[in-house]
């Protein structure tokens, strides 16, 4: 029986709770209704004997001790009837059938009272009859509750006929209703087996809907925007990894076929130069992948951890030196006397920093210089981290598309042209890509300056926050040292 409601659809279930809940309160309310009908029709028949009684004792003559009943009874109703009892309870006169008087008068009190006879109720009420104050009987009126009884059995007979044409009705408007309110659950299962289906670009679209339904509905089109933005770049990641990785696959592979055709040593070393680059472009571009991947893992786990800003620029700064005074370029890091500290992930600050400062040495030429400097604004709660150089800047063209993975622009693929089989080639273009995903990371954004032969400006506003209690925020001068991508 479980199993047979499980497969009944919402809508029809609605319903029938629904009918059911309509039935069992129309039941209550009749038999409600029923009762107060009737109570209100024996309290309205109660005044109207106690009235009845007082009219008839009124016209009972009195002569000399004895009772003689009502002549003329006026304008009573005839379902009024009396009994007229004399010393001793005898019964001088009556009124009425005579098997529904009560069985004796002292039984009846002065007010009225129900009783039953022959399966009929009654009411009856008694009034003593004195003279000179000495009582020489009674008077019992009484008067049959038929006709009360069936005001109250009229109203429940129609309401026993009215419900279930209600419940037919209901349960109809019902059904239309519920169907109606879940139609668009329909469209989400449609929508759901389009989407097993591989259609990641199928959307719910429930117009006009600000209600449970409908929050439910944007929530589920919100994530599927966010699952198909992950599935289109882990798509648009893998076939852009597989070109750049199939190039150096391609040129290892030619040149070591050329070289074993060979027999002179100088074309041997002149093979071995070109696969020696070839394979440090491929690990570069292996590195920046992985640290994207990790980048990408930073995002769920968020950790926070003091971070001495100075330390970490005077010590890049230190890393990069030596690379720079072989490129012929001044480098310098300027910081403020006090000290910067913030709190995030400081691999990922790290990682970032290095690649700006390496695109600045590999685009600043011979007699140029690169600065890395720190800012606070206390105002804005931000740090400013910047790395400027007076290199080539960055074409208009390349602008908009410079932090999108994989994206060489002109001085990258320039440089990769006039790349020496001993000078390694440049990156895959993830560098940058690489600085905005730590940005994000650590909560802050980044704004490029750029002018062409003039020289290009990274900013990082970096929100400075306070750190947790269990941190400590005491760091050694020199902090963590930075790494150069290899």
């Amino acid at each position: 029986m479980v199993g047979s409601r499980r497969h009944l659809p919402i809508s029809l279930r609605l319903t029938l709770w629904y009918a059911l809940l309509l039935a069992v309160t129309v039941v209550a309310f009749g038999g409600f209704l029923y009762a107060e009908t009737l109570n209100r029709a024996i309290a309205e028949g109660a005044a109207l004997l106690q009235a009845e009684a007082t009219q008839i004792a009124a016209q009972v003559d009195v002569r000399n001790g004895r009772l003689f009943p009502p002549q003329d009874l006026g304008d009573l109703p005839p379902d009024a009837y009396f009994a007229l009892y004399g010393p001793g309870g005898r019964r001088l006169a009556l009124h009425g059938p005579a098997w529904a008087v009560p069985v004796a008068a002292e039984e009846v009190a002065r007010r009225p009272v129900r009783y039953s006879v022959q399966g009929q109720d009654w009411m009856a009420i008694r009034l003593p009859l004195e003279e000179d104050g000495r009582p020489i009987g009674s008077l019992v009126v009484f008067r049959s509750l038929e006709s009360a009884e069936e005001s109250a059995q009229r109203l429940l007979w129609l309401m026993a006929l009215a419900l279930p044409v209600l419940l037919v009705f209901s349960g109809a408007g019902g059904y239309w209703l519920s169907r109606r309110a879940l139609a668009p659950i329909d469209r989400v299962i449609r929508t759901a087996r389009a989407i097993r289906e591989g259609d990641l670009s199928q959307r719910i679209g429930l117009p006009h809907a600000s209600d449970e339904l409908g929050r439910l509905v944007a929530t589920l089109d919100e994530m599927l925007d966010r699952l198909e933005e992950s599935f289109t770049r882990q798509r648009q990641f893998t076939s852009n990894a597989s070109h750049e990785l199939r190039t150096p696959v391609a040129v290892v592979r030619a040149q070591a076929e050329a070289a074993l055709a060979e027999r002179e040593p100088q074309a041997w070393r002149s093979a071995l130069q070109v696969i020696r680059r070839e394979s440090e472009r491929m690990s570069v571009m292996l590195a920046q992948m992985l640290e994207l991947v990790r980048g990408d893992a930073r995002h769920r786990e968020g950790a926070q951890e003091p971070i001495d800003l100075n330390a970490l620029v005077e010590g890049t700064a230190a890393s990069f030196q030596p690379l720079a005074d072989e490129a012929g370029v001044r480098l310098s890091a300027e910081t403020p006397p006090e000290p910067v500290i913030l709190h995030g992930d400081q691999s990922a600050l790290t990682q970032a920093l290095v690649n700006l400062v390496q695109n600045a040495l590999d685009f600043t030429p011979r007699g140029g210089q690169v600065r890395i400097s720190t800012r606070v604004d206390r105002e804005r709660g931000v740090a400013e981290l910047s790395v400027a150089d007076t290199g080539v800047g960055i074409p208009e063209e390349d602008r908009p598309h410079i932090f999108e993975r994989f994206y060489r622009g002109h001085n990258r693929r320039q440089a990769d042209v006039e790349a020496s089989p001993t000078r390694p080639a440049g990156g895959a273009g993830l560098g940058l890509s690489i600085v905005q995903q730590a940005v994000e990371i650590l909560g802050g954004s980044v704004e490029v300056e750029t002018a062409v032969g003039r020289g290009t400006t990274f900013t990082l506003r970096l929100p400075l926050q306070e750190p947790p209690r269990e941190a400590s925020p005491r760091l050694p001068r020199g902090g963590r040292r930075a790494t150069r991508p290899s």
